[in-house]
């Protein structure tokens, strides 16, 4: 269940100021024993040091949840931006985020629609599929049969969204200035932006459109439909694929795909989007990368996307 005294602005401002410093002086009394004993004491206590610190994140992650689900999301795959041993943990937010109860789920359809997730599908999961930092999505089926993937955004997420830009805005410059971390301001500017895209699942169902007949002539390639009648700037419907994440390596090996040319035809859609359409799909994290039995590609979530210009994509 949702806890809700998490969702207050005092307290998450506590546990995420809290764990940050936490964070920081961990790492601050090893470099004084590195002062104090050598090289050695420090090389022998660092990585232990940075495990311990990477569950202490995704911990604090996970009791937040809101837009730090998307912060850590976005770190698990820049790979040079934090040590190695934070990487794995944080990858498990790509797809293990805590659901919210399905009470808010069935109000916020019947607030979009005036009709109930019963009335207005043939039949709709009450477990969700995935939770994400912005809303979770349900298997659903139309009325005319048709599988579908309901993504509906989270009551309260526009407070949420509010409080969270501004903690994490406030904790960038607090790292940048304790440990020169460069690029901690580009960061928060692109999460912010981010978030302000993905709140609109509007704009999102035009991107899934837009990119989706760019892409039409690539082989074994998809981008869901979307179904408009039962979609809103907060509930968004599209079609269903089967798949795994592309990064689920063992399951590739068992239908014996061929991970280099999987690898071949992602680059060359990315390509195409970034050179030739100069617009693109921005949140390539493995769960948003889905790969069929069949090899056939399925990008999924168009929440954020980005925009070249021509003299930048020459």
């Amino acid at each position: 269940m949702t806890d809700k005294k998490m969702y207050s602005g005092s307290r998450r401002v506590r546990k995420a100021h809290w764990t940050a410093a936490v964070v920081m002086l961990s790492y601050a009394g090893l470099m004084l024993g590195k002062k104090l004993f050598g090289e050695r004491y420090y090389e022998k206590r660092i990585m232990a040091l940075h495990l311990r610190n990477a569950e202490r994140v995704k911990k604090a992650i996970l009791e937040l949840n809101g837009l730090f689900i998307k912060i850590g999301q976005m770190l698990s795959i820049l790979g040079n931006f934090l040590p190695e041993a934070f990487q794995k943990p944080l990858e498990e937010l790509q797809d293990r985020i805590p659901p919210r109860p399905y009470s808010e789920v069935r109000s916020r359809i019947e607030r979009e629609f005036g009709k109930t997730p019963e009335a207005l599908f043939a039949r709709f999961d009450e477990t969700p599929l995935a939770a994400a930092s912005i809303g979770q999505a349900h298997r659903a089926q139309l009325p005319n049969g048709l599988k579908v993937v309901v993504k509906v955004q989270h009551a309260d997420i526009e407070e949420v969204a509010r409080l969270d830009l501004e903690i994490i805005r406030r904790l960038t410059r607090v790292i940048s200035f304790f440990f020169n971390i460069r690029g901690m301001d580009h960061l928060y500017t692109q999460v912010r932006q981010m978030i302000e895209e993905e709140l609109d699942f509007g704009r999102e169902a035009e991107a899934m459109r837009q990119i989706g007949e760019n892409l039409k002539t690539e082989e074994n390639l998809f981008v869901p439909e979307v179904h408009a009648e039962y979609s809103t700037t907060r509930v968004l419907t599209t079609t269903w694929f089967d798949g795994v994440k592309i990064s689920n390596l063992a399951q590739l090996d068992a239908w014996q795909i061929d991970r280099r040319d999987l690898a071949a035809r992602l680059l060359r859609a990315y390509c195409q989007m970034l050179f030739r359409d100069g617009y693109y799909h921005a949140d390539p994290h493995p769960g948003n990368i889905l790969v069929r039995q069949d090899g056939a590609l399925v990008l999924l979530d168009f929440g954020a996307t980005g925009q070249l210009s021509k003299a930048m994509r020459e």
